[in-house]
């Protein structure tokens, strides 16, 4: 009829209406892989390293604050720092300084005699620790020490004597007193009317 015409049908081919082509939708997952590994190797490049566990066990040992976990690392404090030098105890030291061999004069009233004490490093309270001697009379007693009070102040006891010692060598249970000072000991006896002296270390 006039006047009536008939819808044009779209070319063959033509994509407008249908959405991308299998050749658009290719490279629309181009791009974004593309995007997707650039950012990656950008966010590669910012982040710090993964530590290691040479560089945590440097971190516990310089901080000091203790044991450091990270994933899959456990860095042990009691390990990785070393355990500090004992400080040896007053009585110790005290003991150490008297370890060695002084002489010196002792005196009771105008009777004068030459005195020698020996005191061995395995020195302890309650042990054999040595030796005193006098020339008048005759006396090489066995020391043991009874305890170390302040000063220091030793108190030996003389258990025995060696064989051959003058009769006037008696046994003590206590009373030998000995004040350590510098390189110097003062003595003192609590039996009979109190004999002193004063010692100086020969070595």
């Amino acid at each position: 009829m006039i006047g009536l015409q008939e819808p044009r049908r779209p070319a063959a081919g033509s994509g407008r209406g249908r959405g991308l082509s299998a050749a658009g939708w290719a490279l629309v997952m181009a791009l974004c892989a593309l995007a997707i590994t650039g950012g990656v190797n950008v966010l590669t490049r910012l982040l710090p390293p993964p530590a290691t566990g040479r560089d945590l066990a440097a971190v516990v040992s310089t901080s000091g604050a203790g044991t450091i976990s990270r994933p899959g690392v456990e860095a042990d404090d009691a390990l990785l720092t070393p355990a500090p030098a004992p400080v040896p105890p007053p009585r110790a030291a005290a003991l150490e300084q008297l370890t060695g061999t002084w002489t010196g004069v002792a005196r009771l009233g105008d009777q004068r005699t030459p005195m020698t004490l020996v005191v061995t490093d395995s020195c302890s309270e309650g042990a054999d620790c040595g030796t005193l001697s006098t020339a008048d009379p005759a006396c090489v007693g066995t020391l043991q020490l009874l305890h170390v009070s302040d000063g220091p102040v030793f108190e030996f006891a003389i258990p025995s004597y060696a064989p051959g010692s003058a009769p006037e060598c008696v046994p003590r249970g206590d009373g030998e007193l000995f004040v350590l000072g510098d390189d110097v000991l003062a003595y003192r006896t609590e039996l009979g009317e109190g004999r002193t002296g004063r010692l100086s270390r020969v070595r």
